[in-house]
């Protein structure tokens, strides 16, 4: 097959999503303090900074920060890298699902957004008790640009096919571009399946090492979590192998079927169940 056919394919079977959010960090660099700890301790030169919690003794800052976490996470789990640009691939058979959750989860982050804002003054109340003589009211933004900084939004995008250039420069130009294109095309696709082959790798290898038997003959560490990570990479696995690549189908059917039925506490409390799953994955490391 050649790379334009590939190119139509992935044009037809995928998409590029742009997820961006931003917060208030809510920190402030504090140089008059930065410069007190250097004169103490006698430094012949700038040896840090002190970055002050502006909203001291409140949690709500960290709160919202794992909101953003778990949105990056699900994103992440469910798209592919693509370009450098921040952008990631989209298999067209996941994106209703996506949009369904991505949506549950902006939602979210919206809802914990408009929690905090009304509640922003009383906060700097607190911090002012908390923060004693480092303190400065001056340091705090008004509520309206406070709002500003919280921020999320999806943008999807058509993946772009080789030969839409829509420039007047010659036939030997637009050659030579969609020559570029290409090229960037395949480090592209090359790059995807390096990041989902390292996350099925990955998951095996949790998985094979909590299953392990320690040199003192004691079993290791089995956790729930693992076995979850790794069942939810199998049920996406195949939309994220945008290459149709036998050998990543083959490798999921079969961690798929050496899942089926088995969780940690059956690993934990049988011991033939955990070497036969052990085994297995085992057996699929040995295939990289």
């Amino acid at each position: 097959m050649t790379k334009s056919s590939n190119v139509t394919t992935i044009s037809s079977s995928a998409m590029l999503v742009d997820l961006s959010i931003s917060l208030w960090s809510g920190r402030k660099l504090d140089k008059k303090v930065s410069g007190d700890i250097d004169t103490i301790n006698s430094t012949t030169t700038k040896a840090g900074n002190y970055n002050k919690n502006l909203l001291a003794g409140d949690t709500s800052l960290s709160e919202i920060q794992k909101v953003v976490t778990m949105i990056r996470t699900y994103h992440n789990s469910v798209t592919i890298p693509w370009s450098n640009s921040g952008v990631r691939l989209l298999p067209t058979d996941l994106f209703l699902s996506y949009k369904k959750e991505i949506g549950r989860l902006e939602q979210v982050y919206q809802d914990i957004v408009n929690a905090f804002l009304p509640a922003y003054a009383g906060k700097i109340e607190v911090a002012k008790v908390a923060l004693g003589d480092l303190f400065n009211r001056d340091e705090y933004p008004c509520e309206d640009e406070v709002r500003s900084k919280f921020q999320m939004s999806i943008k999807y995008l058509p993946v772009p096919e080789a030969g839409d250039f829509r420039v007047n420069i010659g036939a030997q130009g637009l050659k030579e571009l969609q020559d570029q294109y290409e090229e960037n095309y395949a480090q592209n696709m090359e790059s995807a399946m390096e990041n989902v082959w390292d996350r099925l790798h990955a998951a095996l290898e949790k998985m094979s090492y909590g299953l392990r038997t320690n040199p003192d003959g004691s079993p290791g560490r089995v956790f729930q979590s693992v076995f979850d990570n790794a069942t939810q990479l199998c049920s996406v696995l195949t939309a994220l192998n945008i290459t149709n690549d036998t050998k990543m189908e083959a490798m999921r059917i079969k961690l798929e079927k050496t899942l089926r039925g088995v969780d940690a506490q059956d690993c934990k409390q049988n011991y033939k169940t955990r070497v036969d799953t052990r085994d297995a994955i085992d057996d699929l490391l040995s295939k990289f």
